[in-house]
């Protein structure tokens, strides 16, 4: 996915091999030092995060730097299991 500097949308990304039973999922584009709170799409198979550039006027959601970021997503309620299936990333230009 491409995100202009003063862009700001959804970033959606399959996910695989999450419980049946499992919560909310999170998102961290910097290796695991911040996280933030994904939803699921209607039929469970994706989650999304809003996602903005840095020059984005009044941001919402998670504000990444230029450059390219691959997401790590993990359990909220077993944040040591971490879902590596994700695939794609967001290049902030």
């Amino acid at each position: 996915m491409k995100l202009d500097r003063r862009g700001q949308e959804f970033a959606s990304f399959p996910v695989s091999g999450v419980p049946a039973d499992a919560n909310a999922l999170e998102v961290s584009f910097d290796d695991g030092l911040t996280w933030a709170p994904m939803t699921w799409n209607a039929d469970e198979t994706a989650v999304r995060v809003l996602v903005a550039g840095p020059d984005m006027p009044a941001p919402v959601g998670v504000v990444l730097p230029a450059g390219r970021h691959v997401p790590l997503v993990r359990l909220v309620d077993t944040p040591e299991t971490v879902i590596r299936s994700t695939g794609g990333s967001i290049d902030v230009a």
